[in-house]
């Protein structure tokens, strides 16, 4: 014998929207089934049944009732399953804790959500790339179509993570539980002209609510750690003083050779050599040796950047770098490093070349007029 139909009602907000209906157990249903299995320490079967379903009619004052849906298209989920035929029937079965979803069917039904997951997520994926999110008593279905090494905000930057498309990932969730898939953090990429006025709103009602993490405050932050600063004094002081020994180094070339070759010289001004192509020798002779200088200087500092990066295993903070370091070449410090050698170079070289030749004929060792 069917039972007669009922017909149940409740009062909605103005605006709402229907997006499903939840079949779950009485508290003193799941009371008395939770007693059962404590004495027996078995589990026998739920609750079932069958629901017959009619239109769904809107009421309002001074209106017209409304078919609001007549359930075509709704789907069962969760322990509820529903019937080809009319009128409307969904049939369930229900266990302790589990509550059966009647709802309209979504774009993400049936259709794995495209994931990009880390390495060991990856390996225990399903042959084809296929596998099943979880998320509470929730089950979300993906494909693997992209592996990534690293991802901000796991632990230590390289740790098990999966990343869907969020509009996809909430409809997935909500569909079966509403509000789950509500986003509870946000992430902004903000122009550098914007960065100030952004983080100010972003500490001002109602954002004040929210915990703010700033990526710039984070970088000043390790920039100002004293073992960073150590560091990077001690490695700038290096660079300064390589440089004077590279331009006390040229200087000292050419005061050498003027020096020792004094006598060279002399015979080639007897031969007709003017002082001033003399000196243009010497300057050319400079200028060769510092070109070539700073030509190897500059390949083996590229050569040794990339090999110490690779091989530097703690960072300025005294961690392991996650991710690894990543060299950079600072062109504009480099370039500004050569002009100072170059000017500094050619001021110590000019000034001893025009000192050697302050006589009109260089005269030899012990020489007298």
């Amino acid at each position: 014998m069917l039972p007669e139909p009922r017909t149940s009602g409740a009062r909605c907000p103005k605006g709402g929207r229907i997006v499903g209906l939840e079949i779950q157990l009485t508290r003193r249903a799941a009371a008395a089934i939770a007693h059962r299995e404590a004495i027996h320490s078995v589990g026998g079967a739920g609750p079932a049944g069958t629901l017959r379903l009619g239109p769904l009619v809107a009421l309002a004052r001074g209106h017209a009732p409304r078919i609001v849906t007549s359930w075509r298209g709704w789907i069962g989920r969760s322990g509820a399953r529903r019937r080809p035929g009319t009128p409307t029937t969904v049939r369930y079965a229900l266990t302790e804790g589990e509550i059966a979803v009647f709802r309209p069917r979504e774009p993400t039904d049936g259709h794995p959500l495209p994931l990009v997951v880390s390495p060991d997520v990856a390996r225990s994926a399903a042959p084809g790339g296929n596998l099943v999110l979880e998320f509470g008593e929730q089950h979300v279905s993906g494909h693997i179509v992209a592996i990534a090494a690293r991802f901000p905000g796991t632990a230590d930057g390289g740790g098990s993570f999966v990343l869907a498309e969020e509009s996809h990932l909430q409809t997935a969730l909500d569909a079966d539980e509403p509000g789950t898939g509500r986003p509870i953090e946000l992430w902004l990429s903000v122009p550098a002209h914007a960065l100030f006025p952004a983080e100010e709103a972003l500490r001002r009602p109602p954002f004040s609510r929210l915990t703010f993490v700033s990526r710039r405050s984070l970088a000043q932050q390790l920039r100002a750690d004293p073992l960073s600063r150590a560091v990077e004094i001690a490695l700038s002081a290096g660079a300064v003083v390589a440089l004077a020994l590279a331009v006390a180094g040229l200087w000292l070339t050419v005061i050498g050779d003027v020096e020792d070759e004094a006598g060279d010289l002399y015979d080639l001004e007897a031969q007709g050599a003017t002082p001033g192509e003399l000196r243009g020798q010497l300057r050319l002779r400079a200028a060769i040796l510092a070109a070539l200088g700073m030509a190897g200087g500059l390949l083996l500092g590229v050569i040794l950047s990339r090999e110490v990066v690779r091989l530097v295993q703690v960072s300025a903070s005294g961690d392991a770098p996650v991710p690894p370091l990543a060299g950079r070449m600072g062109w504009v410090t480099v370039g500004i490093a050569f002009m100072v050698v170059t000017v500094a170079g050619a001021i110590l070289v000019e000034r001893t070349v025009r000192r050697a030749f302050r006589e009109d004929t260089p005269r030899r060792s012990g020489e007298v007029e």
